[in-house]
C-alpha cells in the first residue's frame, strides 16, 4: 500500500470515528462530504435543544452548547416576584423579575398611614400609602371648635370640624329660643315647656285671659340669688300691682303662677290655683341659655 493510499484511509477513519458510521469515502468525497458530516456530528452532539419561555424559563448550564428552538432572550438569573398589598416585595435595579400574578410596580415602599379621629396623620401629594386601619381621607386637617354656650363655634357648610368638647351643633349662632303653648283651662294644670336649649338661664312666660285683662308674668334668672330666682305676679287693671314673690317649687297661690322646676332646657310650670287667674290664650315664652 502506497504512502498515499495509507494517508486517505487514515483520513477516512479519522471521518467515520467523529461521525460513528461505516461510510466510505472517497478522496474527493472526504473533502466534499466527509467534512460536512464531522460537522455535522459534532454541532448535534455539543448542542442541546432549548425552547424560550416567559411562563417556565429553561435553565442553561456553563460549557454546554444549546440550540435555541424558537426566538428569546438569554439571560443570567430572575427573581420571582408576587405583587402583594400587604407586604409589597423589594425589587433591586437591574434586577429580572418573574411576576407571580398581577400587579403594579412602585418606585417605594408605600407609606404606613394610620387613619385617626384624634390626631390626623398629614398626606402628601403624589406619595402612596398603605392604611393601618379602616378610615377616611380629607382634604385638610379638621378644624378644631369648642362648643360653648356663650360664644358658640361658627362652622362652614362642607368643612369638617373635630370638637374638643362635648356639646351641641346649631344651625345659627343664637342663645335664644322663644316660643308658644297650647292654650289651657284648668286651675293648678301642671304642664312642661321644652325649650330646645341645652340649658336655660333665663325664662320669660305671659299670657293674656279671654274674658279679663290680667297678665299673668313668671320670671327665671339663674344669675339672681345664686341657685336661682323664680318670680310670680299678677297685673290687674284698675288695681294695684302684686309684688313678685319667689316661688321656688311651692304651689301657686290663688292669684299667682309658679315655675316649680327648670331641668336642662325644660320649664315646669303650675298654673294659679284660681279660675279667674289661670293662663287661656296667647301663652307665649322665651329662654336665654
Amino acid at each position: 500500500m502506497s504512502a498515499l493510499t495509507d494517508l486517505f484511509t487514515s483520513m477516512a477513519n479519522k471521518i467515520r470515528s467523529k461521525t460513528g458510521t461505516a461510510t466510505t469515502y472517497t478522496p474527493t468525497e472526504m473533502v466534499s462530504d466527509g467534512i460536512d458530516d464531522v460537522y455535522d456530528a459534532g454541532y448535534a452532539d455539543a448542542t442541546a435543544p432549548i425552547t424560550p419561555s416567559n411562563s417556565s424559563p429553561a435553565s442553561m448550564t456553563s460549557g454546554t452548547g444549546y440550540k435555541p428552538t424558537a426566538n428569546g432572550y438569554a439571560i443570567q438569573s430572575y427573581s420571582n416576584v408576587t405583587p402583594s398589598d400587604a407586604s409589597p416585595v423589594s425589587m433591586s435595579s437591574g434586577d429580572i423579575v418573574k411576576l407571580g400574578s398581577a400587579g403594579y410596580a412602585i418606585a417605594s415602599n408605600p407609606a404606613s398611614l394610620t387613619p385617626s379621629d384624634s390626631s390626623p396623620a398629614a398626606i402628601s401629594s403624589g406619595t402612596i400609602y398603605k392604611a393601618g386601619s379602616a378610615g377616611y381621607a380629607v382634604a385638610s386637617q379638621p378644624a378644631s371648635k369648642t362648643p360653648s354656650d356663650t360664644s358658640p363655634a361658627s362652622v362652614t357648610s362642607g368643612s369638617i370640624v373635630r370638637p374638643s368638647a362635648s356639646g351641641y351643633l346649631y344651625a345659627t349662632n343664637t342663645n335664644f329660643r322663644y316660643g308658644t303653648v297650647a292654650d289651657k283651662s284648668t286651675a293648678s294644670e301642671e304642664f312642661s315647656i321644652n325649650t330646645g336649649l341645652s340649658s336655660i338661664k333665663k325664662f320669660v312666660m305671659w299670657g293674656y285671659q279671654d274674658t279679663k285683662t290680667r297678665v299673668p308674668v313668671l320670671i327665671y334668672d339663674e344669675d339672681m340669688l345664686g341657685s336661682g330666682y323664680f318670680a310670680s305676679a299678677t297685673i290687674q287693671t284698675g288695681a294695684v300691682a302684686q309684688k313678685p314673690k319667689v316661688s321656688v317649687g311651692t304651689n301657686p297661690t290663688q292669684y299667682n303662677c309658679s315655675i316649680m322646676s327648670v331641668s336642662g332646657g325644660t320649664v315646669t310650670v303650675k298654673q294659679a290655683s284660681s279660675a279667674d287667674n289661670i293662663f287661656k290664650t296667647n301663652i307665649q315664652w322665651v329662654a336665654h341659655r
